[in-house]
């Protein structure tokens, strides 16, 4: 009955019905779709963002991923706080170490080893990050099909967040290629001026669920470091690799 309808919970839903058949779609592109002036759609837009129902990448926003997973997904079981050979990579490495999921052509990072206090965490340090930007992001984008890559790199639309930001897709999925038979990536400020990253995948039956990292500065980490630190890094993913999939294998 249209006497009972509540106006803006409408509009919310009619540009999520709107991002689902379109997929991704800028603030003007939704505001002359559903007749809406742009000041209330930015409103709108904000507050499914916030409820995490879309997700913004650059200028264009779609609907948040875990609409499309299943209510617990593998990686959603993953308990940072009790895996022990991120304990040992920090105390190894002393530093924070991070862990990195994929959501959409984003990855959030989570604080998962904190080097201050050496003690483990499970704390979300950032909001989306453009995963094709950071090492953390590039060891699961390595693990996908060359067509998933593309789609993903330029749905970040990344521009150029450095100098070192990669923007040609055919050297990015060339760039990809290399983490994938090396298996680590590494950031040498791609993302942000002055800081390093490495980061290596970790698997579930197979399938890249999640990347752990270590990152700090430039002046703090210098390059002659990161082989050493890299191998810590490696030997760390599979150790959690295996611990997972041991216990996934106890819940079937």
């Amino acid at each position: 009955m249209p006497g009972y309808e509540v106006s803006s919970l409408k509009k919310g839903l009619q540009m999520v019905d709107l991002l689902r058949e379109r997929r991704r779609l800028n603030l003007t592109d939704i505001s002359k779709a559903i007749a809406v002036n742009k000041t209330t759609v930015f409103r709108l837009l904000h507050t499914l963002e916030e409820m995490k129902y879309v997700i913004k990448l650059g200028k264009e926003y779609e609907l948040h991923p875990r609409l499309f997973q299943e209510r617990q997904s593998v990686r959603e079981t993953i308990k940072w706080s009790k895996l022990q050979a991120l304990c040992r990579l920090g105390e190894q490495a002393k530093k924070d170490v991070f862990a990195g999921t994929l959501e959409g052509a984003a990855v959030m990072v989570r604080l998962a080893y904190e080097a201050e206090t050496g003690q483990l965490a499970d704390r979300e340090i950032t909001g989306p990050v453009p995963a094709c930007q950071t090492a953390a992001g590039k060891a699961i984008l390595a693990q996908l099909s060359r067509s998933e890559q593309l789609r993903l790199f330029t749905a970040c639309e990344p521009g150029q967040a450095t100098k070192h930001t990669f923007t040609d897709p055919d050297l990015f999925l060339r760039h990809l290629a290399v983490i994938k038979q090396q298996g680590f990536a590494a950031d040498y400020e791609e993302y942000y001026p002055g800081l390093l990253c490495v980061a290596s995948p970790v698997f579930c039956k197979d399938k890249a669920v999640a990347s752990i990292a270590v990152a700090d500065r430039l002046d703090v980490m210098p390059k002659s470091e990161m082989r050493s630190l890299t191998r810590k890094v490696i030997n760390a993913a599979k150790e959690i690799t295996r611990e997972l999939n041991t216990y996934v294998s106890s819940l079937e």
